[in-house]
């Protein structure tokens, strides 16, 4: 039998490097922090990239996924450097990039009935390395807004809109993700 060739090993002489070559759209289950809980395990989908320099053909696909198994029964978002770094070593690359997207479920009282549910909201990091590792949580809430004119000039209730808030934090120290759903949350009309 011929031994095959290992194309993305190969040089490539059209001296192109591409900014971000990996997979994306990767269902995975991970384990993020929870205040109340200590930890929620969710279901997210996963971008992992790395740089590919300009001499080399390819990369290997597969190392993406041997490197996120890993890590699997770990707090994933807490482990992020150890990650990219187990990345850049496995494809041999001086740069890493992930993008996690997950729901993320907090419990919330009906105001009027007093009914406990829980109520999921849309989150996300965004984390790099490659001299230095970088991280930025992203969290969508659902608000309610009361127009003040209506408010204003209504005798019988004012209208509201329902609006979705976008918040993305630049990550030094931790934070919880329900300290910034709370802090949106409280800035709206209503939750």
């Amino acid at each position: 039998m011929k031994d095959k060739i290992d194309i993305q090993s190969l040089e490539d002489k059209r001296n192109i490097m591409i900014n971000k070559v990996g997979v994306k759209n990767v269902k995975y289950p991970i384990i993020v922090d929870d205040r109340e809980n200590k930890q929620q395990t969710t279901v997210a989908d996963l971008d992992i990239y790395v740089e590919l320099p300009h001499h080399h053909r390819g990369t290997h696909m597969s190392r993406f996924l041997e490197v996120l198994n890993h890590f699997h029964k770990d707090n994933f978002i807490q482990r992020l450097p150890d990650f990219l770094a187990e990345v850049k070593k496995a494809l041999n690359a001086d740069f890493a990039y992930v993008n996690i997207r997950f729901p993320y479920f907090m419990k919330k009282i009906a105001p009027v009935s007093k009914t406990s549910s829980l109520l999921s909201y849309d989150c996300y990091f965004q984390a790099s390395l490659n001299e230095e590792f970088k991280m930025q949580i992203g969290v969508e809430v659902p608000v309610t807004t009361l127009c003040p004119c209506s408010k204003e000039i209504s005798e019988n209730g004012a209208h509201s809109q329902r609006s979705t808030v976008n918040v993305v934090i630049s990550y030094s120290k931790f934070i919880w993700l329900e300290e910034i759903i709370e802090l949106i949350e409280s800035c709206a009309s209503c939750e």
